[in-house]
């Protein structure tokens, strides 16, 4: 059986630089992005209904992406899977399969700052729509959703770690964890 990680947090929380300094670290990892598996979710992309609604992760419906991981970790030959996925232990769709859920916590202020840098265009015209845009979005609803994923995701992770201090540090972290729980031998 191969052990399965997860890595959750918000977007720009630091979860998929510290998925990819992981599986480096790691070695023998298979490295998973929810991001580019999401065309394998079902859902409507209506986030102020979902929250006013109580914001049930059940709501997506993973049975495809379920499978298609399933699949790719048949395939490999890994001993270790990381798996940058949003949604901890909260979601029935992996619950039974992860080993370990990590959450990356990092204030709110500091992933947007983050998210910003991350996807800001080098055309400065593009770049203020984007950042307009990105910014209206997050006060109109990407404040509250992330505020339900620490509501509700962040207490269904077995460890947290703090998204403000060093990749390598969380990386260690991360590993002793491993190591005391007797998950894996690194």
């Amino acid at each position: 059986m191969k052990l399965l990680i997860t890595i959750s947090g918000f977007s720009g929380s630091g979860k998929t630089s510290l998925t990819d300094e992981l599986a480096a670290n790691l070695k023998d990892a298979l490295v998973m992005k929810f991001d580019e598996l999401d065309s394998l979710m079902i859902w409507s992309d209506d986030y102020p209904e979902w929250l006013a609604q109580g914001a049930d992760y059940e709501a997506f419906n993973l049975e495809r992406m379920r499978v298609h991981v399933d699949q790719a970790i048949k395939e490999s030959r890994a001993r270790c899977v990381i798996f940058d996925y949003p949604f901890g232990r909260l979601h029935s769709a992996f619950r039974d399969v992860i080993d370990m859920a990590v959450y990356v916590d990092t204030p709110l202020d500091i992933a947007m700052a983050r998210r910003l840098l991350r996807d800001l265009p080098i055309d400065p015209g593009v770049a203020r729509r984007h950042v307009k845009e990105d910014l209206q979005a997050y006060l109109a609803n990407g404040r509250n959703a992330y505020l339900e994923m620490d509501r509700q995701v962040k207490p269904s992770c077995d460890l947290l770690v703090d998204g403000t201090r060093p990749i390598d540090e969380l990386v260690s972290i991360i590993l002793q964890e491993v190591k005391t729980r007797k998950l894996f031998s690194v």
